[in-house]
This record gives C-alpha cells, structure tokens and sequence, in this order.
C-alpha cells in the first residue's frame, strides 16, 4: 500500500511540474499561428519549434511587450512599425498592429525576406533549405548586418568560424529619456541570438522529431 501511495505522489508530482511549466507559457497560445503560416509556406517537416524560441527571445512572447532598444518594436517578433508599417499596409495588413492573424502574417513577410537575404554560402545541399542559424541571424541584423559580411570574409557558413571574422560596433540595447544605459558589441547581439533561437525552441520540440531538409547548424 505504501508503494501504491509512493507511486501515486511521484505521478501527481510530474503532472504538476508538466502544468507549471507549460500553465504559463505565453508563446503556446501562438503556436497555431506559426504553424498555419509556415507549413504552408515550407512544408511538413518544417521545424516551426525555433520560431517560438525566437518569439521567447524577442519579447518572451508579450504582445505589449516594451522595447528597450528605444526603436518603438511592436508585438511577439518585435517589429519596427516605422521600418515596415507601409509595407505591410501595401500587402492589404492594415491591422497588423492588433490583429494577430495580420500579425504574424507580416512576421512571416520579413522572415521570408531574411531567408532571400541569407548569405548563398549557407546552402547544404542543391535541393536543401539554407541553415537556419544564419537565416535567424539575418532577422535580427538585417541583410546588410554583421553576419553576412563575417560569412563572406570566413568562407565558408559556419557560426564559430564566422564569429571569429566578425567586426561589429557598440550599439545601445537599453535606452532612457536620460540616455543610453547599456552597449553591447553588435556581433556578440548578432552570433548569441542564433544560440538563444535554438536553446529556447527545444522546449516545444515534439518528441522524437528530427531535423531533415531543414538543418539548423
């Protein structure tokens, strides 16, 4: 009987650690954004888990989350609405601001940009996706950011090596009314948000999937 209860508390015990960690978990409820959005575009074996680390990284998955860069960014991906409102009112996204669907249809909009702009040396393979390190990194820089340029001089699209050759400057990541209070080196903003993307999105990795014409690495 003792065991029986023993068993028990050990079984109710996982149930409650599995409910606190996903009872909170903001980035969930987006989760059928991305995968309506991105398996249409790419495909089945579409790894959509790293989209919601990215979204984990850029705002923890707050809608109204506040920018610390001072550039006004909107929404789970951060968008810049003075980079990119006329754009996205051009594609019919007038609501992009405040209705999700538009939302992340416009977030689809500038990941697809960032993938045309991934560096041609990231390719694995003649029918295989570009890495996606470099596709994520692109987001965060724009295509004429850091990263491309340290591909280019590394020869070759691997995420140590090219950090090695990358040359960034010190940008303002926390800015006040009194100024900036924080710097950070633009290649160490740019090379740890690929790291991040990946470390956040194992989290909502379904078991057992692995990764095919999408390579990460």
């Amino acid at each position: 009987m003792q065991l029986l209860f023993l068993l028990l508390f050990i079984l109710s015990l996982n149930i409650q650690i599995l409910y606190a960690k996903y009872q909170f978990d903001d980035c969930l409820k987006y989760k059928p954004y991305i995968l309506n959005i991105f398996i249409k575009a790419y495909g089945l074996d579409y790894p959509w888990w790293f989209n919601l680390g990215q979204l984990k990284l850029e705002s923890n998955c707050k809608w109204y989350m506040f920018s610390y860069d001072g550039l006004g960014s909107i929404g789970p991906a951060q968008i810049v609405e003075r980079f990119h409102d006329a754009k996205f009112k051009q594609k019919g996204l007038t609501n992009w601001k405040v209705v999700p669907s538009e939302y992340f249809y416009a977030y689809f909009i500038l990941m697809q940009e960032s993938l045309d702009a991934t560096h041609p040396l990231c390719y694995t393979g003649p029918t295989i996706q570009k890495k996606m390190w470099a596709w994520f990194q692109i987001y965060n820089t724009g295509p004429k950011g850091v990263v491309n340029t340290a591909i280019t001089k590394a020869g070759i699209c691997n995420h140590d090596i090219a950090k090695q050759y990358c040359r960034g400057k010190n940008i303002c990541v926390y800015k006040t009314a009194n100024g900036c209070k924080q710097y950070r080196n633009s290649c160490d903003i740019n090379f740890d948000y690929s790291v991040l993307v990946y470390k956040y999105g194992q989290k909502y990795k379904p078991q057992g999937s692995i990764l095919s014409t999408w390579i990460f690495w």
